[in-house]
């Protein structure tokens, strides 16, 4: 009643739930604040970790299997699966230093990422290099010979008695090799040497060309036939 000084509930009720709204705001804001506070220095650990090997930048990445955060780059290449080559077979060419073993991962095997990769090598002493070695496929009329498989260079023996380099001829003039598949007297073949002036080994080149291209002619039909 008018003049009563006794408190109305209503009002005592409002203000306690504005108080305890007040209070969840208050706590909601200061949870909010302490997860930001968290993820600041998850950060900033994060790129001081990284800034050991490579400054800032980081690779934040997840897979299924492997879950990865914040590593450097360097270690996430060092613990990943070695890149298989686009090319398996003949990666190995004996007698050089592409001559790893089959069973292992050597870094001497031929690699290519893609076909068409040449794969350098260097002969062992005492062999020569023929032809170079590249990552392909080859299909002949409809018949696969060759699937994603290195192919093309192999080190070749040289004969042991003409296996020095060529010298200066008479006049000071530089010979070069002029070499010939022969028989080394055991088993197999080896690169006899000549060495000859430039203009002579060309020469030979040609008459032996010519010798070749005449043996297949036939003198009836004009034909010529690689039988």
């Amino acid at each position: 009643t008018p003049g009563s000084d006794a408190t109305h509930p209503l009002p005592v009720l409002c203000s306690l739930v504005f108080q305890k709204m007040a209070l969840l705001v208050v706590a909601v804001a200061v949870a909010g604040a302490a997860v930001v506070a968290v993820v600041v220095v998850v950060v900033v650990v994060m790129a001081l970790r990284c800034s050991s090997k490579m400054g800032f930048a980081c690779i934040l990445a997840a897979s299924a299997s492997n879950q990865t955060r914040g590593l450097p780059l360097d270690a996430l290449r060092g613990s990943a699966e070695v890149p298989q080559s686009a090319c398996i077979g003949g990666s190995l060419i004996p007698n050089s230093d592409r001559a790893g073993k089959e069973e292992d991962n050597s870094t001497s095997r031929c690699f290519a990422a893609q076909l068409g990769d040449e794969c350098r090598y260097q002969c062992d002493p005492g062999y020569i290099a023929v032809g170079r070695h590249v990552c392909q496929s080859l299909e002949v009329r409809g018949r696969l010979h060759l699937n994603r498989s290195f192919f093309g260079g192999r080190c070749v023996p040289l004969c042991p008695s003409s296996a020095a380099p060529c010298v200066e001829g008479p006049g000071g003039l530089q010979q070069v090799p002029l070499r010939v598949s022969v028989s080394d007297g055991h088993s197999g073949f080896c690169l006899n040497t000549t060495c000859m002036a430039a203009d002579d080994a060309l020469r030979s080149l040609a008459r032996g060309n010519y010798k070749l291209w005449r043996m297949a002619r036939s003198e009836l039909s004009g034909v010529y036939t690689d039988h």
